[in-house]
């Protein structure tokens, strides 16, 4: 093969799945260390938030409108594996005050990356000199993109916990502050944004529903939203916390990792939206069309549904621990992955739901109607399933108690996927 035929095959073949081997290994590595990861992140970000206090309150910087976390890819390249972390006024990049910055240590990161790269250079040695030491240094520059969407996931979340801090608080901030992660002088993407600006319910109702194109992380808090027709609407990292959204249409909405907490939702139509990665902790969900939407890997502890239609509504990874459902269709929702620990199903409209690999400890399931369901790695010992309809279910590795094996209905064939226990 020629050259440009041995850097395609070197792409499709190695680099692209190694990096998106990667990817997985990276997210699989942040959900076991998560806390201590956190824990570092904010203390970092403490460093930062007393330095702007001193410089704030000795007269050498002003007002914060922006904090930046920000990677040099050259830097990279030359072994550094620090973000720097940059705070500015509300005129960013223009202004003229003194700098004020730390650097952010993302060492754990990169030393997947360094592990990658070099497996791949190894690998570049196959194609005898047809791969030389630029086409790797661009190699490495897609790793780093790789390694930067990874960290926006993680700071998307940890920053939450961050901005919790007294010392954020103390410092003097703009109206609006956005919180902002990626290449200097490039691309960068909000992972969190503040604003305290006073806004009237009517004109941001009118703002929403003239359909314009981007509403991304627009602070929508405490306002009156009621009765508003938001179909198709693209809202992603929007927060609605304290919003009153009843009798709202949201149906095909795009609200990737919107907050909904405390929201005020009752007979919303949130038909096939994209709901994915929102939070709707401690929020009451009443008489509300959920049909076909997606809640993948969203935040539901303690929310309670009533007389809502969940029909084949996603939930996978998803975490449901504490939530309550009062008269609901929850009919081919598939719970794959997710955490419904000490959630109550009881009495609900179950058929043919599908629950892989689900934690359901301390679950209440009695008297639901489980009619088709799938069941896949669930341990039947550890939750409430009494009176329950169970019939035509698929199941695969499940565990349940002796004096409890006839309420499942099973065939001879399916006994031998079932761990029974006195």
């Amino acid at each position: 093969m020629n050259r440009k035929e041995a850097l395609k095959h070197f792409d499709d073949e190695y680099a692209l799945p190694y990096y998106i081997q990667m990817g997985k290994d990276i997210d699989k590595y942040v959900d076991e260390h998560r806390s201590e990861l956190t824990e570092a992140f904010v203390e970092n970000f403490r460093e930062l938030c007393i330095k702007i206090k001193t410089m704030q309150d000795e007269g050498r910087k002003g007002k914060i409108g922006y904090i930046a976390y920000f990677f040099d890819i050259h830097n990279l390249q030359k072994e550094s594996r620090d973000y720097t972390v940059k705070a500015y006024g509300e005129e960013w990049f223009l202004e003229d005050e003194e700098e004020c910055k730390i650097k952010y240590n993302a060492g754990w990161l990169f030393d997947f990356l360094d592990s990658t790269y070099k497996e791949l250079v190894e690998i570049s040695k196959k194609y005898m000199g047809k791969i030389n030491g630029s086409d790797l240094d661009k190699v490495w520059k897609d790793g780093i993109v790789f390694c930067t969407d990874n960290l926006l996931k993680f700071a998307k979340k940890a920053i939450k916990e961050a901005v919790k801090i007294d010392e954020f608080k103390a410092i003097e901030k703009e109206e609006v502050l956005e919180i902002r992660l990626g290449r200097e002088k490039g691309y960068n993407e909000v992972i969190h944004k503040i604003d305290t600006s006073v806004k009237d319910s009517k004109k941001v109702k009118e703002w929403l529903e003239s359909g314009e194109d981007n509403y991304l992380y627009s602070i929508l808090q405490n306002l009156d939203l009621s009765g508003g027709n938001y179909k198709g609407i693209t809202c992603h990292s929007s927060d609605f916390s304290g919003s009153n959204l009843s009798n709202s249409n949201f149906e095909n909405a795009k609200m990737l990792e919107s907050i909904f907490i405390k929201s005020i939702i009752n007979g919303v139509n949130f038909k096939k939206a994209i709901l994915s990665e929102g939070d709707f902790s401690d929020t009451i969900l009443e008489n509300s069309d959920f049909q076909e939407s997606n809640m993948n890997r969203a935040i539901l502890n303690r929310a309670q549904f009533i007389n809502c239609n969940l029909d084949k509504v996603k939930f996978s990874r998803t975490d449901l621990s504490n939530c309550s459902f009062k008269n609901c269709v929850l009919s081919n929702a598939k719970f794959s992955v997710s955490n419904l620990e000490n959630a109550d199903l009881s009495g609900n409209n179950l058929k043919n739901a599908v629950f892989i690999g689900t934690k359901l400890a301390g679950s209440v399931l009695s008297n639901a109607d489980l009619t088709g369901a799938e069941f896949v790695g669930i341990d039947f010992t550890t939750f409430k399933f009494d009176n329950a309809i169970v019939s035509n279910n698929r199941i695969k590795g499940i565990k349940v108690y002796s004096k409890d094996i006839h309420q499942l209905n099973l065939s001879e064939e399916q006994l031998k996927e079932v761990t029974v226990v006195d």
